[in-house]
């Protein structure tokens, strides 16, 4: 599985900044056609504000879009690798026994399909299992290899979405900052008691909880699709590890000693 290069990162960041600003101008644009209907509230929430409001929420809006990119350029790698199935490397036929020859024509073969531009992650892992076991014969050797690279190639997979756990956390984080400066607009407007200053007051404190719950939503639907992703990452290591276990460590024949 390939990283995400640097450009592939620059270009989701400028998608994701025009997406944000978009984003709030239809949601602004809806909240004048609604004004005085029951859901100009929601419209309101995404697409109102003023001030500094209106670029904490772009923020946030690019943030969030940015996420989602990230985790969709996983997921697409994702499902490139498990066109792995499709690859006929190993042998599925029932009650088939390969011998230590055939397994070192499996590794052979392996390196061919690889010089060729054919990169798997599955045929790395069989490529280490067939030459753990060439090296000394030994299944229960070959399987201990087998999995310590089960799991540290899955934690390194993991990792690569260092930034998306950060931004799940940020969001957040952006939500509570926007609060906080509303509600600090809408005290310094308490002492004056005058109608104007009271209705500004009103909309300030409005904006304070707006900005809470766009984090918030944001938020939900981003730590969905995160743990969404996860969730599939671990059926696809649990899925190859299976297929290679079935289809080459069981058939192998060792000599009893």
């Amino acid at each position: 599985m390939q990283n995400i290069s640097i450009s592939s990162k620059s270009l989701n960041i400028i998608i994701s900044f025009f997406a944000a600003i978009l984003f709030f101008q239809i949601m602004s644009l809806l909240t004048s056609v609604t004004q005085g209907h029951s859901i100009y509230w929601f419209f309101h929430v995404f697409g109102g504000g003023s001030g500094g409001i209106v670029y904490l929420k772009m923020t946030m809006y690019t943030a969030f879009t940015f996420g989602l990119l990230e985790l969709w350029e996983q997921h697409k790698l994702l499902l490139r690798e498990n066109e792995y199935q499709k690859l006929d490397i190993l042998p599925r036929q029932d009650q088939q026994v390969l011998l230590p020859a055939q397994v070192e024509d499996i590794k052979l073969n392996i390196i061919r399909l690889e010089q060729s531009g054919l990169r798997y992650v599955m045929l790395d892992f069989t490529k280490k299992a067939t030459t753990q076991f060439r090296n000394n014969l030994n299944i229960s050797d070959t399987i201990q290899v087998l999995d310590g690279e089960f799991e540290s190639t899955q934690t390194k997979h993991e990792g690569n979405l260092e930034m998306v756990r950060y931004l799940i956390q940020t969001v957040p984080m952006l939500g509570f900052i926007g609060t906080i400066v509303e509600l600090t607009s809408a005290l310094q407007l308490i002492g004056t008691g005058t109608l104007k200053d009271l209705e500004n007051v009103r909309m300030a404190m409005s904006g304070a909880f707006d900005a809470t719950v766009v984090a918030l939503t944001l938020t939900m639907v981003l730590t969905y699709f995160y743990h969404r992703y996860i969730g599939q990452l671990d059926m696809f290591f649990g899925e190859m590890k299976s297929f290679i276990y079935e289809n080459l460590i069981s058939r192998i024949y060792q000599k009893p000693k």
